[in-house]
């Protein structure tokens, strides 16, 4: 049974990585940007298609958003440039705090969830 979950690691390694950049964006974005390269490296050796860069187009991608992110929230910070909010809220719940964490921490759990279910009914309807 524990040779199964070693499918789930790149899910959880992959929303770690997100996590990292959604709360630290630039850092996280420049870590982003490394983990698609190595991605890039590793596949483009490893095999002679293009599949590395495949994988790592939209690590570079999402990195380059996250790095953009952190510099407008270091503009806010300074004075700059003014924040906006959607869906301004005065609670203080951490989920309302930080909707950004909450949902790419929720989604990979709520996927989870759902096949967790979907597959429990198909194992006991046999």
């Amino acid at each position: 049974m524990p040779h199964r979950f070693i499918y789930m690691v790149p899910g959880i390694v992959a929303t770690f990585l997100a996590a990292i950049a959604v709360r630290w964006p630039r850092p996280g974005g420049y870590f982003l940007g490394a983990v698609g390269l190595a991605f890039a490296l590793f596949w483009g050796q490893a095999s002679s298609n293009r599949m590395g860069w495949e994988m790592a187009i939209p690590y570079l991608v999402v990195a380059l958003l996250c790095i953009m992110e952190g510099w407008r929230l270091e503009k806010i910070e300074r004075g700059q440039l003014k924040p906006w909010k959607i869906f301004p809220s005065s609670r203080t719940h951490f989920f309302f705090r930080h909707p950004r964490l909450t949902i790419t921490l929720a989604m990979p759990l709520l996927g989870f969830i759902a096949m967790a279910i979907y597959h429990s009914i198909a194992l006991a309807t046999v």
